[in-house]
């Protein structure tokens, strides 16, 4: 397909996908997935299966499921969304990377803390190093980035936090970390109530 014809397709999917999720805001969620759907349906008669862009609106109908909170829905599709970029032409894809972080949340959500930190960290160096050159992906990637941290704090992992969250925010959680460290914990405090309690030895 010429590249003019194809790149209208594309703007039509898009906007059939930025209508649905106006639609969801306002609670009108047949219509959204009417929309979604149709989305999906102009790219995968005139693109073919094989073009990132259906990937991309396939996608598009597990957002619809995630929004009414049905991950479970979402998840399978999110999947073969993958699959399909992943045997798409042009090598790696940058919107891997977004629908990596949409499964790697749906994993943060059931608390599958190291699942989740797991996929997080495959779609960092496809948002950092392979952007879309109509969307800056560098502020996903910071968002997941926020993610990671919060759930190597979490799991007790300062070091970590610090290591992976975004420049302007490891300041803070150093921060934090060293005040919590000065903090007594639950164990100590009880500790110290006790300790408090006991009858002091007379001196005289």
């Amino acid at each position: 397909m010429h590249n003019a014809r194809a790149s209208d397709i594309i703007k039509q999917s898009r906007a059939l996908t930025s209508a649905a999720a106006r639609l969801e805001i306002s609670g009108e969620w047949s219509k959204a997935l009417r929309r979604r759907r149709e989305a999906l349906a102009i790219v995968t008669q005139n693109l073919g299966n094989a073009h990132p862009e259906t990937a991309v609106a396939l996608a598009g109908v597990a957002q619809w499921h995630i929004n009414r909170g049905e991950d479970t829905q979402a998840e399978p599709i999110l999947r073969r969304s993958l699959t399909m970029l992943e045997n798409a032409p042009g090598g790696e894809h940058s919107e891997s990377g977004c629908i990596l972080g949409m499964l790697a949340e749906i994993y943060e959500r059931r608390g599958h803390n190291k699942q989740a930190l797991s996929v997080f960290s495959r779609a960092l160096p496809i948002l950092e190093n392979r952007p879309r050159p109509d969307r800056d992906d560098r502020e996903v990637a910071d968002y997941f980035r926020q993610k990671m941290a919060q759930l190597y704090i979490d799991d007790g992992n300062e070091e970590m936090a610090i290591a992976v969250a975004p420049k302007a925010d490891r300041e803070k959680i150093r921060q934090t970390a060293t005040h919590h460290r000065l903090l007594p914990d639950e164990d100590e405090e009880e500790e110290i109530k006790a300790a408090a309690q006991k009858p002091k030895p007379r001196t005289h």
